[in-house]
């Protein structure tokens, strides 16, 4: 019980022990509060990337015949939850603006199956209808400014007149239908950034038209649609060129809708999948590629198997090189310390040398007296580490709502795609820099503590006399 007793001892009555607790105490608190706002940062666009591309993709060069069953085969597997086909290609976008003017857009254009694509969870409600602003906290399109999925506003009004039309024909009672176009065109669900970037000249309503140019000088197809909503997945350079349409206009642009009745049927890109969230996506993909069933299905379509992170995982790997480096930058940050420490209980060594020296000269060991400050130092650095934590944690719940209190926005919305800073509360962060701290106590305060051990009494006597 002696060497705990003196080492709190020590700790509690002397201020300058409180000096490196407190040193402690900061760089863990600011280590804990960076790296928490840093890490939340790349778990957030993590799950943005990958929501936007699906946990993994079935892709083709050639084109899969979708009358193959190629979803049904993907779904057999246990854990994949849902599967949707769809057709991606970059490509030019003409629109015309209220002058008449045309402006040439390109865009990475999808087709993709409606009901498909919200099973996999990537045209969830959380993505449509934002406004093409740099206010993210704007509140969405309304039903009346928008169409409703690929079904456009002008559409969407006239159906419930055609309904009442076919009604009255029942019976017997003709209802003219208003004057309308001689068709409709089909809805584009374009990102917010993309509308944004164009300075009004695309708006709700507006009519463009896609083509798609072969190697011969020619054309593959072209297809005419109408904007009829936005959506903002949340990563900047996804919504900057996103155009989503029907996957019957995209199989049409990209002349994989077998209309010359050449190719067996119409063919997709590919197909993406969502699986389950505990699921070994390197396993699933094994798996998938020795499924006999699947192989058979695409046989001759040079089809290959990709995860989110092989083919848009640049962002979150820039991100996470950036949070590597902070890391490396915290933990030199807490090496620091070792300076304080060690001036701190050298000062204390020197302070209380007449009384090491009495210690010693009553019987207790050197080793003891040695022990004694290593404990002292391990318990200011873990209990400084403890403060760090605590006071850490505590700014990260306060950034947020001091954020809405004060109206100073911490991130620019526009860049990040968010209102809220996501802040990452993970405890092995602060523990791995308390455990840290710990060993950085018990090597500052080894030459002070052994100085201490090798202290004469009897000079301590003399001196004191």
């Amino acid at each position: 019980m002696l060497v705990p007793y003196f080492a709190l001892r020590y700790l509690r009555r002397r201020r300058m022990a409180w000096l490196a607790l407190a040193a402690v105490a900061l760089t863990v608190w600011v280590s804990v509060l960076v790296l928490g706002v840093m890490e939340g940062w790349v778990s957030f666009t993590r799950v943005q990337v990958r929501a936007s591309e699906s946990d993994i993709s079935l892709r083709s060069s050639e084109g899969i015949l979708a009358s193959r069953a190629v979803d049904t085969i993907l779904t057999k597997h246990p854990s994949v939850v849902a599967a949707a086909p769809f057709i991606a290609t970059p490509a030019p976008m003409v629109s015309e603006d209220r002058s008449g003017s045309k402006r040439m857009i390109p865009i990475h254009a999808q087709g993709v199956d409606w009901q498909a694509d919200r099973a996999i969870n990537r045209l969830n409600d959380a993505w449509l209808h934002p406004r093409p602003g740099l206010e993210l906290s704007a509140p969405p399109l309304e039903a009346d400014e928008r169409g409703t999925g690929f079904i456009t506003q002008d559409c969407r009004a006239w159906l419930p007149l055609a309904g009442l039309e076919t009604l009255g024909g029942l019976a017997g009672l003709p209802v003219p239908l208003p004057p309308r176009a001689s068709r409709f065109r089909a809805g584009l669900i374009v990102g917010r950034e993309l509308m944004y970037e164009q300075g009004g000249r695309l708006r709700m309503g507006s009519p463009v038209a896609i083509t798609l140019p072969d190697q011969k000088g020619g054309r593959l197809g072209s297809v005419r649609l109408e904007i009829s909503d936005t959506v903002g997945t949340g990563v900047l350079e996804i919504d900057r060129y996103a155009a989503i349409m029907p996957l019957a206009s995209a199989q049409r642009l990209t002349d994989q809708d077998d209309r010359r009745h050449r190719n067996g049927g119409p063919k997709v890109d590919g197909y993406r999948m969502r699986v389950s969230p505990d699921a070994d996506l390197e396993q699933v993909r094994s798996e998938l590629l020795s499924d006999s069933d699947l192989v058979s299905a695409v046989q001759g379509s040079r089809a290959r198997i990709d995860l989110w992170h092989e083919i848009r995982g640049n962002a979150v790997r820039l991100l996470e090189i950036n949070l590597r480096t902070l890391r490396i930058v915290m933990i030199v940050l807490q090496a620091l310390c070792i300076f304080t420490v060690a001036a701190v209980f050298s000062t204390l060594v020197a302070e209380k040398r007449h009384d090491i020296g009495v210690l010693i000269g009553i019987g207790v060991h050197p080793w003891r007296v040695i022990a004694i400050f290593l404990l002292a130092s391990t318990l200011a650095c873990v209990g400084g580490g403890l403060l760090g934590w605590g006071a850490g944690w505590g700014a990260l719940a306060l950034i947020n709502p001091l954020s809405e209190w004060t109206g100073w926005t911490l991130f620019p919305q526009q860049v990040f795609y968010t209102s809220e800073a996501p802040i990452h509360f993970d405890w092995r962060t602060p523990a791995s820099f308390i455990a840290l701290q710990a060993g950085i106590g018990l090597v500052s305060a080894l030459i002070p503590a052994i100085r201490a051990g090798l202290i004469n009494p009897v000079d301590t006597i003399r001196e004191a006399g």
